[in-house]
């Protein structure tokens, strides 16, 4: 009996409420009244009257005796939430609905499908699904992409204006994640904890593989609190939804290209000199592409242009363009594909920093009077030649300023984005902490040791900069006909090494060191850590380790001649200047970012204080602004995770205000149109009763009865949902119809008392 009950109520144990109907009855027989019969001659006129009118007054004391008893035995029922089971012959019928719809409005649902964008599509889909609810139907649409699932509408606004909110839904520029997004549908039914118990879960999207799986076909898996949701949403079986996902077709041959990166060869962009620009494009198409034109644009005007012969399947190509800007400062960089299937990808930006001169900080531990006597006069030379220009070389875009060791303390660091010690003896306390905020925000450390270093003393204040610590030293003086040790021309893969290696004749086995400390790896390994040069015998020359944005290196020996020959040899000035030019980071490589990612900007400290009253404010590329964090501990504006593509502007406010590019870029996963095929989908929903694997979207929560693919027509799904079967509360219009009842019997009751009648 209880489980015959529970089928038909969701709180069986109140049924019993019902026998509350027997309470009127009950009352009815005790106050019935009882009297003796005495029959005189003047009761035979008044008995006459009441045979006349007592069946009435039974009738009336009837009516309302059942309606005070339905009363009560519906109360009850309603109270106990009976539920009818859909095929109960004339009370079949739908359930109340709970109905979340996922739309996808990630930028692969951008792709034209008869010249039209299939998001248009998904929406009118969104659009007549809601259109199909009753008045007890609930109802949530939410947008879902990389950038996060925004609520888009709800039962809380009229049907006219959720079907208005879904027609104005537009694209975003994020990728997509289905496991995700349905697992933050499955938190809008247990934050709204809605009296409907039957739920559904209706994504529409496409079918491109992206949505399912990563780059590395790997599913994407719910985890962390998105499994939490999926857990306690399916956990109880009586209200758990069902997951039906209508995946859109595209095009059965995709002819698609994608511009996926656009960098710049050199970091450093100096202004009045040929900057090369390197662009990538993938082929996603089916077929090759012929006499692929892409144009360069500089702050949005067309400059140059190269044309790909053949784009093959499947490919990439690169496309190299040279550039000579006029005028330092900051500007917007882009590369533009024909118009194709989708539209999204075919930009890539870039916000690039233009310099007159790169200032390099270079502290020279060893000042001596005389030509090339201090430490760092040697390196000075190599970053900045004097006679660069007169060999037509062009104007070197670094410019070093060196100061002595005890000028250290009061120095700017603000002002630079590379630091050069040159046998310092110490670093002060206070300013080994600035190094390393200043290393972590994107500065660049370059430490030569020499004879005033101490090991012992490096390796314990600098700990936390040092790749390596400093071992013994080795070699002798020059003088006593040593002729030290070669660096090794053997691959490494840095970088900077390689660039100096394409320059031909020249040779780092030329190079040449008497003395130098041994590099001794930390007993804590630092995967961060890597060799930059290396001698002959395979001993480390030069480390560097990343800490933060930024970098530091350490070279075992002096940047002057007292240890070794180098800046003797014609390998040396280019040696130094790739390796300085790959440690800098400008100031422009973290306004570039993914969109989903932040934009950060350091800001000098004097331009703290007027960022902090004024503001700053970032204009995407459709003209809408939003406020930039004022960090003034880090000395930085950072940004919202940022949601468009395209270029970013924003006015920072200083001694002079000046405009600043930011660039958004789109994953290239989204751009992957290689659809997935339903059994595909369904081989990572596991069957009832089997275990979730590593290759489940929902571990074991979610089962295959849990879920459905289906067409893309919405009668079809309608006609998925009448098939499913299901149960329909009536508890609302019993409560009703008590209401009504309690009405009627106050009328009633009025009336039958008037025995004026």
């Amino acid at each position: 009996m209880p489980t015959f009950l529970a089928s038909f109520f969701a709180n069986p144990a109140l049924v019993g409420g019902a026998l509350a109907g027997s309470i009127p009855i009950v009352i009815h027989l005790l106050n019935r009244q009882r009297f003796k019969k005495h029959i005189w001659a003047a009761m035979h006129w008044l008995w006459a009257s009441y045979k006349k009118s007592q069946r009435r007054l039974q009738v009336e004391q009837l009516i309302l005796l059942l309606i005070r008893i339905l009363v009560l035995v519906l109360l009850a029922l309603a109270l106990a939430h009976p539920i009818l089971q859909q095929g109960m012959g004339l009370l079949t019928g739908r359930a109340s609905i709970h109905r979340v719809i996922v739309l996808d409005n990630s930028f692969s649902m951008g792709q034209r499908v008869g010249g039209k964008p299939m998001f248009d599509k998904a929406k009118e889909i969104a659009a007549e699904l809601t259109s199909k609810l009753s008045l007890s139907d609930e109802v949530d649409v939410i947008l879902a992409n990389s950038n996060g699932d925004e609520v888009l509408a709800s039962t809380a606004l009229r049907k006219q204006d959720i079907a208005g909110g879904i027609k104005g839904a537009q694209l975003s520029d994020g990728g997509t994640d289905i496991p995700k997004s349905i697992a933050a549908a499955c938190r809008i039914f247990l934050d709204r904890k809605t009296t409907n118990l039957r739920h559904e879960i209706i994504v529409i999207t496409d079918q491109t593989r992206t949505g399912w799986e990563h780059a590395d076909h790997q599913p994407r898996r719910v985890l962390g609190a998105d499994e939490d949701a999926i857990a306690k949403t399916f956990g109880d079986p009586k209200s758990k939804p069902i997951i039906r996902v209508i995946r859109l077709a595209g095009e059965k041959e995709s002819d698609n290209l994608a511009a996926v990166g656009l960098e710049v060869d050199e970091k450093v962009v100096p202004a009045k000199i040929d900057t090369q620009f390197i662009a990538t494009i993938q082929s996603y198409s089916s077929n090759p592409n012929k006499d692929v034109r892409v144009r360069l644009k500089i702050d949005n005007e067309e400059v140059a242009s190269e044309t790909i012969p053949e784009l093959l399947k499947g490919k990439t190509e690169t496309v190299n363009f040279r550039y000579s800007f006029p005028d330092p400062g900051s500007h917007a960089v882009s590369v533009e594909l024909p118009e194709d299937m989708l539209p999204g990808d075919n930009t890539a930006f870039l916000a690039v920093d233009v310099e007159d001169q790169m200032r390099v900080l270079c502290v020279d531990g060893q000042q001596r009077v005389g030509p090339n006597a201090s430490e760092l006069d040697y390196f000075r030379q190599a970053l900045s030649p004097a006679k660069s220009e007169e060999v037509h070389a062009g104007k070197m875009p670094l410019l070093p300023e060196v100061i002595g060791d005890s000028a250290l303390p009061e120095a700017n660091l603000d002002n630079y984005r590379l630091v050069v010690l040159g046998n310092v003896a110490s670093v002060p306390p206070e300013k080994i902490q600035a190094l390393e905020q200043f290393v972590r925000h994107g500065g660049a450390l370059w430490i030569f040791v020499g004879e005033k270093v101490i090991p012992s003393l490096y390796n314990k204040e600098l700990a936390d900069l040092l790749p390596m610590d400093l071992g013994e030293l080795v070699g002798t003086d020059a003088s006593d006909g040593n002729q030290g040790e070669a660096l090794s021309d053997k691959e490494i893969g840095h970088p900077a090494i390689a660039k100096f290696k394409g320059i031909r004749g020249l040779k780092l086995g030329s190079l040449r060191a008497t003395r130098h400390y041994k590099l001794v790896p930390k007993a804590q390994t630092d995967v961060t850590v890597r060799t930059m040069l290396a001698y002959e015998s395979g001993e480390p020359a030069a480390v560097e380790k990343r800490i933060g944005e930024g970098r530091v290196v350490l070279f075992g020996t002096t940047a002057s001649m007292d240890w070794n020959t180098w800046p003797k040899k014609n390998e040396y000035l280019p040696l130094m200047n790739y390796i300085a030019l790959d440690l800098i980071q400008p100031a422009y490589l973290q306004r570039n970012r993914m969109v989903g990612e932040k934009f950060s900007m350091q800001l000098p400290r004097q331009d703290l204080g007027p960022a902090r009253h004024e503001g700053v404010r970032l204009v995407d590329p459709s003209g809408e602004s939003s406020a930039m964090e004022v960090l003034t501990e880090q000395s930085r504006i950072e940004s919202l995770p940022v949601k468009k593509a395209g270029i970013h502007t924003a006015e920072v406010p200083g001694e002079t205000k000046h405009l600043v590019h930011f660039a958004a870029n789109r994953s290239a996963e989204e751009s992957d149109l290689t659809t997935m095929d339903d059994r595909d989908v369904l081989a990572c929903v596991p069957r009832a009763g089997e275990t979730g694997t590593d290759r489940s979207y929902f571990k074991n929560f979610v089962t295959q009865d849990d879920f459905e693919l289906t067409a893309e027509d919405p009668n079809a799904v309608e006609e998925s949902l009448k098939k499913s079967g299901g149960s329909r509360e009536i508890w609302r219009w019993l409560a009703t119809t008590v209401l009504c009842l309690l009405l009627v019997e106050s009328v009633l009751a009025r009336r039958f008392g008037n025995f004026s009648r």
